[in-house]
Protein backbone atom coordinates (compact mmCIF):
# COMPACT_ATOMS: atom_id res chain seq x y z
CA UNK A 1 0.00 0.00 0.00
CA UNK A 2 2.55 2.42 1.03
CA UNK A 3 4.66 2.12 -2.51
CA UNK A 4 1.03 3.82 -4.30
CA UNK A 5 0.24 6.60 -1.69
CA UNK A 6 4.43 7.23 -1.68
CA UNK A 7 3.98 7.48 -5.76
CA UNK A 8 1.13 9.57 -5.88
CA UNK A 9 2.67 12.09 -3.04
CA UNK A 10 5.83 12.00 -5.91
CA UNK A 11 3.52 12.88 -8.76
CA UNK A 12 1.57 16.05 -6.54
CA UNK A 13 4.68 16.81 -5.37
CA UNK A 14 6.17 17.90 -8.90
CA UNK A 15 2.62 19.01 -9.88
CA UNK A 16 1.10 20.48 -7.23
CA UNK A 17 -2.67 21.39 -7.46
CA UNK A 18 -3.60 25.23 -7.89
CA UNK A 19 -5.64 27.32 -5.72
CA UNK A 20 -5.01 27.37 -2.20
CA UNK A 21 -6.94 28.92 1.05
CA UNK A 22 -4.77 31.63 2.58
CA UNK A 23 -3.10 30.04 5.46
CA UNK A 24 -3.36 26.32 4.03
CA UNK A 25 0.41 25.18 2.97
CA UNK A 26 0.04 22.47 0.26
CA UNK A 27 1.25 19.15 1.53
CA UNK A 28 1.70 16.16 -1.33
CA UNK A 29 1.36 13.89 1.65
CA UNK A 30 -1.32 15.11 3.48
CA UNK A 31 -2.99 15.55 0.02
CA UNK A 32 -2.91 12.17 -0.92
CA UNK A 33 -3.79 10.57 2.02
CA UNK A 34 -6.69 13.35 2.15
CA UNK A 35 -7.81 11.60 -1.64
CA UNK A 36 -7.45 8.44 -0.23
CA UNK A 37 -9.02 8.08 3.23
CA UNK A 38 -12.65 8.52 2.59
CA UNK A 39 -14.05 9.03 5.74
CA UNK A 40 -10.89 11.73 7.37
CA UNK A 41 -11.06 14.98 5.95
CA UNK A 42 -7.39 16.75 6.47
CA UNK A 43 -8.40 19.82 4.68
CA UNK A 44 -6.50 19.33 1.95
CA UNK A 45 -8.59 18.42 -0.97
CA UNK A 46 -11.25 21.01 -0.43
CA UNK A 47 -8.49 23.40 -0.29
CA UNK A 48 -6.77 23.08 -3.21
CA UNK A 49 -7.84 21.95 -6.96
CA UNK A 50 -6.60 19.67 -8.96
CA UNK A 51 -6.26 19.50 -12.89
CA UNK A 52 -4.78 17.82 -15.86
CA UNK A 53 -3.04 14.42 -15.73
CA UNK A 54 -3.11 14.33 -12.19
CA UNK A 55 -7.12 15.04 -12.07
CA UNK A 56 -7.05 11.20 -13.21
CA UNK A 57 -4.88 10.07 -10.36
CA UNK A 58 -6.97 12.21 -7.87
CA UNK A 59 -10.02 10.34 -9.15
CA UNK A 60 -8.47 6.80 -8.66
CA UNK A 61 -7.28 7.69 -5.20
CA UNK A 62 -10.81 8.52 -4.55
CA UNK A 63 -11.91 5.11 -5.74
CA UNK A 64 -9.45 2.71 -4.18
CA UNK A 65 -9.78 4.50 -0.99
CA UNK A 66 -13.58 3.75 -1.13
CA UNK A 67 -12.55 0.37 -2.17
CA UNK A 68 -10.39 -0.03 0.75
CA UNK A 69 -12.95 0.91 2.98
CA UNK A 70 -15.41 -1.62 1.83
CA UNK A 71 -13.10 -4.05 1.90
CA UNK A 72 -12.60 -3.05 5.71
CA UNK A 73 -16.12 -2.85 6.76
CA UNK A 74 -16.72 -5.73 5.56
CA UNK A 75 -14.25 -7.91 7.15
CA UNK A 76 -15.28 -6.13 10.43
CA UNK A 77 -18.45 -6.86 10.41
CA UNK A 78 -17.89 -10.32 9.26
CA UNK A 79 -15.44 -10.47 12.35
CA UNK A 80 -18.48 -9.02 14.89
CA UNK A 81 -20.99 -11.29 13.51
CA UNK A 82 -18.79 -14.39 14.63
CA UNK A 83 -18.74 -12.88 17.98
Amino acid sequence: MAPKWSGAATVFGFNPPSGGRPGVAFNPVVYTLDLLIPIANFGQEVAFGVGGGASWLACLLIALGWLLFTAVAAALTRTFSRL
